[in-house]
């Protein structure tokens, strides 16, 4: 019994490394499982926790199978459909053949064997579909941001003016003279953004029958705040942390500043421009996650 323990633990390890890489990049199924066969290696737990693999692993299958469904045209839905039934067919006759194969076979090892390689299929569908849905999301990003290049340019000409003017009201020579005494390393630009993340409010989705944001006024004074402090970091940038950060601080000043001249609309329930506000925040917070990305990878 205790050689069949020892060859059980050997395999359920090689399974989890196999499939799972380093310890930083596992996926938190691949984890779990692998916390499990640590914390117990009777071959009643190994079972259920392969078992509990397997559903979790064909739940993650089944949420990218739909959200893939939900990003495709009817040409692409249909393929997907054809396919995913495709699959469906070669795993029930695998699973048959695994059964029989290791049916044949003595051993409690088998069982779990049987279970794990079931696992293997069903994960690498799901990881195959997160990467179709990843795809396709990264080029929406990028359709994102062309979008709102666009929209930029066809912005009119009176209203450009107008919130050139806006950003340019921030000006402060106090400000500007704090920034020139400030080291801004990687430890401080990260501060940055995590403080612009918990400053941006969220716009009321357009349509919404209750136009407004919450705890207003505070969202606006934090908003403007911080806005003025990166416009004037902005401008007193070397030519270095400019390279650097520099298109990172300007897009989190444009989006604070977009916002704070929209908070107050939505403050008094004004909702004549909600889809410009929501679509422009939206695409223009991407953007700084994107640029933030590319700035730390």
């Amino acid at each position: 019994m205790e050689k069949y323990i020892k060859i059980i633990v050997f395999f359920v390890g090689i399974f989890i490394l196999s499939n799972a890489g380093s310890s930083e990049g596992k996926h938190p199924i691949d984890k779990r499982m692998e916390e499990a066969a640590d914390k117990d290696i009777s071959t009643k737990n190994l079972k259920e926790s392969a078992r509990k693999a397997l559903q979790e692993w064909e739940q993650e299958m089944n949420k990218y199978y739909s959200l893939l469904l939900g990003e495709l045209d009817d040409e692409g839905k249909g393929a997907l459909i054809k396919s995913q039934e495709n699959w469906q067919k070669y795993y029930n006759s695998e699973a048959t053949f695994i059964s029989v194969a290791y049916g044949r076979l003595r051993g409690t090892f088998f069982d779990i064997k049987d279970i794990e390689d079931r696992v293997g299929i069903v994960r690498k569908r799901a990881l195959d579909l997160k990467s179709y849905y990843d795809l396709i999301m990264e080029e929406r990003a990028g359709e994102d941001a062309r979008n709102l290049d666009k929209l930029f340019e066809v912005l009119a000409e009176d209203e450009r003016k107008k919130d050139e003017q806006g950003i340019r009201s921030w000006t402060d020579k106090g400000e500007m003279a704090y920034w020139k005494g400030v080291k801004l390393d990687e430890v401080t630009v990260k501060g940055i953004y995590q403080e612009f993340k918990d400053t941006i409010p969220s716009p009321p989705p357009p349509g919404y029958a209750e136009y407004t944001i919450e705890n207003g006024e505070e969202a606006l004074t934090k908003t403007k705040k911080l806005g003025k402090s990166l416009h004037n970091l902005f401008l007193v940038m070397n030519e270095e942390d400019f390279d650097k950060y520099g298109r990172l601080i300007g897009l989190m000043r444009e989006v604070l500043y977009i916002d704070s001249a929209h908070i107050p609309l939505a403050i008094k329930g004004d909702n004549s421009r909600d889809i410009y506000w929501y679509d422009m925040h939206n695409m223009a917070v991407r953007l700084v996650d994107e640029e933030y990305e590319e700035v730390f990878r």
